[in-house]
């Protein structure tokens, strides 16, 4: 029984962590429903209600990334358009690559 009431416990305390920091970290302007001090209040006097609390109806919500839905080859053409036309890493940028090779042929030709 010690066992479980222990483990039980440290679920609780780390979910109060867990949503604590996770309040403190958040963006002021993302935090719905109340204000941040009301949550860390909440989250510390009515745990683990609090928490959970805070999860559900506090926690800033994730951006919507577009996703692959319909269109030509699986693609949503206005989404997936625009994020086409910036580099998402070196290999992908073509002015990167063509300076990548002028320094390769400027090296062979020392």
């Amino acid at each position: 029984m010690a066992r479980f009431l222990t483990i039980v416990l440290l679920l609780h305390v780390s979910l109060m962590v867990v949503a604590l920091v996770d309040c403190l970290s958040a963006g002021e302007k993302g935090i719905r429903t109340l204000p941040r001090a009301a949550w860390i209040f909440l989250i510390l006097l009515a745990s683990p209600v609090g928490a959970f609390a805070w999860i559900l109806l506090g926690k800033p919500l994730a951006p919507a990334r577009p996703h692959r839905v319909g269109g030509r080859n699986g693609v949503r053409h206005g989404v997936e358009r625009r994020r086409s036309m910036r580099p998402f890493g070196p290999e992908d940028d073509p002015a990167f690559i063509a300076g990548l090779a002028a320094t390769v042929r400027r090296v062979d030709g020392d």
